[in-house]
């Protein structure tokens, strides 16, 4: 199959595909600004940077996460409707198929909790002062992600 995905430090994933090595880290965050828009813009992303904003609310399990980032890594060159990285990453991670229903679910679940994850599928983003890396825990890597099914759907439907 050429899939191979593990953890080297807490916080961090490899996945290894088709002879391509990609890196992901995941940060564990304390809200800094009362609205979503105001701490997007004070972590810096921008559009091209794939970099994700993900409420703990909107995430079910560690598995969720794993496969939207390698969904991402899989499929971006793929996936070019969405220009907006962070979103497209935001997408596959939560299962929403259209961005207005993402970015409603994003700031409804980000007034109603304290913290949020940062998945960022790039090297060149380092950790936030108000984030902790993320425990992937006892994620067992072996178990086959594509349990998730409502994550396959969205990446079906985007290819």
């Amino acid at each position: 199959m050429g899939l191979k995905i593990y953890s080297l430090t807490r916080g961090s994933l490899v996945v290894e595909y088709l002879g391509r090595v990609f890196n992901a880290r995941f940060f564990l965050c304390s809200k800094t600004s009362r609205d979503l828009d105001s701490e997007l813009q004070a972590l810096g992303l921008t559009p091209e940077l794939p970099v994700a904003l993900i409420p703990v609310k909107l995430i079910e399990n560690n598995l969720q996460l794993i496969q939207g980032v390698v969904h991402y890594f899989v499929n971006k060159e793929l996936l070019t409707r969405i220009r907006h990285e962070g979103l497209l990453l935001a997408m596959l991670i939560t299962g929403f198929k259209q961005l207005k229903d993402l970015l409603n679910s994003l700031r409804e679940a980000y007034n109603e909790t304290d913290k949020y994850l940062l998945v960022s599928a790039t090297e060149v983003y380092n950790k936030p002062v108000n984030c902790i890396d993320y425990p992937l825990g006892d994620t067992d890597f072996s178990r086959s992600i594509t349990g998730n099914v409502k994550n396959v759907a969205v990446i079906l439907d985007l290819l």
